[in-house]
């Protein structure tokens, strides 16, 4: 599922957080991946820095890059 606007402001991490949270307190696995350059949904989520981001993984799709782009949230 994915979760796009182009127009700011319309509530996207708002709904996206819901979705994870929702799937989340039903015991399935979720992925969010924050394109927005502001980040909020990285801000809200991230619980320590990744090694690697986004772009790198885009750039380098290797199992090395997309694990160092994965952080776990509970």
């Amino acid at each position: 599922m994915s979760v796009l606007s182009l127009k700011g402001g319309v509530g996207k991490t708002s709904v996206t957080l819901g979705l994870a949270g929702a799937a989340t307190t039903r015991g399935l696995a979720s992925l969010v991946v924050d394109l927005d350059p502001q980040g909020n949904a990285t801000s809200i989520l991230r619980t320590h820095p990744s090694k690697t981001t986004v772009a790198n993984v885009l750039e380098h799709p290797t199992r090395f890059e997309i694990e160092g782009a994965l952080t776990p949230c509970e």
